[in-house]
């Protein structure tokens, strides 16, 4: 897991990662209205604030795990940073805005960060992706394609 600063992410299970620190919490967005998001803190309380660190573009859906970090501890104001899982292994078929990685399928957006390039045989991929805790579904933020 990484905090501290605008823009860093947190690896891990959004529930295994708990308490993120001094200064961070992690929720789930409840709503997301624009330039702002809502978080229901796991501790308890909502706030209302900003998403900072995922592509331009992206679009939060209620579910989605985030980490809250405090102006006080990281010298930015309050923000959301995205809370993603791991997934790395054989790079599956591409259909439609589904693709598979290590046999776990997820979906890709126009915002999800595509880099390296795809061999025309045995292709790998490290994806970082959102686990949404209301329907469990993947959504890839970054996928990194390599031999």
């Amino acid at each position: 897991m990484a905090a501290g600063a605008a823009g860093v992410v947190a690896v891990g299970d959004s529930a295994a990662i708990g308490s993120a620190g001094p200064g961070a919490q992690v929720g789930q967005v409840t709503r997301a209205d624009g330039a702002l998001v809502e978080v229901a803190l796991d501790a308890g309380g909502t706030v209302l604030v900003p998403p900072v660190g995922f592509p331009p573009g992206w679009q939060l859906r209620p579910g989605d795990p985030v980490m809250v970090m405090k102006a006080e501890f990281h010298g930015v104001p309050d923000h959301a940073a995205p809370v993603v899982v791991s997934v790395s292994g054989s790079l599956g078929t591409q259909r439609g805005r589904s693709v598979s990685v290590a046999g776990a399928s997820m979906n890709i957006t126009p915002q999800t960060i595509q880099m390296g390039e795809k061999s025309a045989d045995g292709s790998h991929a490290d994806a970082f992706c959102i686990r949404n805790r209301t329907d469990n579904s993947l959504t890839a933020v970054a996928l990194r394609f390599h031999g």
